[in-house]
């Protein structure tokens, strides 16, 4: 499992690492403290390569941080506005203004670190029983999952989620499923996996679309418990009739005329 942001927390829970009432507590912290910081700040995001970022990075004052990195050509820029702002200018690629309240994953989280760090230490952490492929450090961890130090740094530093696809598609992994409100991270993670592989790209954004999802998968060849999946609806397997299916063609048949030799 991979998980975006705050989404690996999600990720974690699901492979065992920490039960639900430590998930929500970490969760809770981790809102609660940053929705405390000063309001201020900006995300952008561009479409640029991680290299034309960095190239650009060092440029001009204040306080910015390549908050993400989803794709091949896709970056987000977090921190100060004014810095924020210059920098997607300077980069001189495609770019749009983030919807948030806060620069996530920029040094302007730095003052809640140590308040996150503290209820991170409150947590009992085991094992994944599930491969977990962190999006801090683009590939599996197991130990780090249980240290608190983990989730603090997975709070401030860049999202490595283009690594972390790229992972899985060395390790021949061509099914991807979405479980989150929109397709956005499915569309992300398409651009990192070599078109030539066949891979599948899905999402189920609420329980109407799961069946759609795994529809999906079924015709790409992905294995699918369809007796777990209509479990308790009452819906029952019916054999195929024996007999072949009727058809019945609604073409005309197309008449041909003999003409006599010589003749047009």
């Amino acid at each position: 499992m991979v998980g975006h942001s705050i989404g690996e927390l999600a990720a974690a829970h699901l492979a065992g690492v920490f039960s639900r009432a430590d998930a929500v507590r970490l969760v809770a912290a981790r809102g609660r403290l940053m929705a405390a910081l000063p309001t201020g700040g900006a995300m952008i995001a561009v479409r640029a390569t991680p290299a034309e970022v960095t190239r650009h990075l060092g440029e001009g004052p204040g306080r910015v941080a390549v908050a993400a990195v989803n794709g091949p050509t896709s970056v987000v820029l977090s921190g100060d506005e004014d810095a924020v702002t210059a920098l997607a200018a300077a980069i001189g690629r495609p770019s749009h203004r983030l919807r948030v309240s806060h620069a996530f994953h920029s040094p302007l989280l730095d003052p809640m670190l140590a308040a996150y760090r503290a209820a991170a230490e409150t947590v009992t952490y085991q094992r994944p029983s599930v491969p977990v492929v962190s999006t801090l450090t683009g590939r599996p961890e197991q130990d780090a999952l249980t240290d608190a130090e983990h989730w603090v740094r997975q709070a401030r530093e860049t999202v490595r989620f283009a690594d972390a696809v790229r992972w899985l598609a060395a390790e021949g992994i061509t099914a991807y499923v979405e479980a989150a409100p929109s397709a956005s991270l499915a569309v992300a993670a398409e651009d990192c996996v070599a078109p030539d592989t066949g891979a599948v790209f899905t999402s189920c954004p609420d329980p109407r679309t799961a069946l759609d999802a795994l529809a999906a998968l079924h015709v790409h060849g992905v294995p699918v418990d369809w007796r777990s999946v209509y479990a308790g609806s009452g819906a029952r397997r019916r054999p195929l009739p024996t007999y072949p299916f009727q058809r019945q063609r609604y073409w005309l048949n197309a008449v041909r005329h003999r003409t006599r030799p010589g003749t047009p």
